[in-house]
């Protein structure tokens, strides 16, 4: 099971929700990750891009989505971000780590 690693910028975001109760079940939803890393769905704002292949979001209905890093046979789920529900997708929420 690969382990989750959050990025100094994801990690401070749950910080940033208003609800106690959002911010639990992203952390729980990150956590899930390391059992399930390939259930995420690609990108679609990234399509056409290199990063699109290895790049994949988890949607917390409604709510927000969590972005993250992941490469088969990898020991790690890398977090990068999450938009919140209304937010448009930047391709500066992925960090220093790609620039699509």
């Amino acid at each position: 099971m690969p382990r989750v690693i959050w990025t100094e910028r994801a990690s401070a975001q749950p910080a940033d929700i208003e609800s106690d109760e959002l911010e639990d079940q992203l952390i729980a939803l990150a956590a899930g990750l390391s059992r399930f890393p390939e259930r995420g769905r690609k990108i679609p704002e990234l399509f056409g891009e290199p990063e699109y292949k290895i790049l994949r979001e988890v949607i917390l209905a409604r709510k927000a989505r969590l972005l993250y890093l992941f490469i088969p046979d990898s020991s790690e789920v890398l977090i990068l971000g999450i938009i919140l529900k209304g937010v448009i997708f930047r391709s500066e929420l992925l960090g220093p780590y790609f620039n699509p």
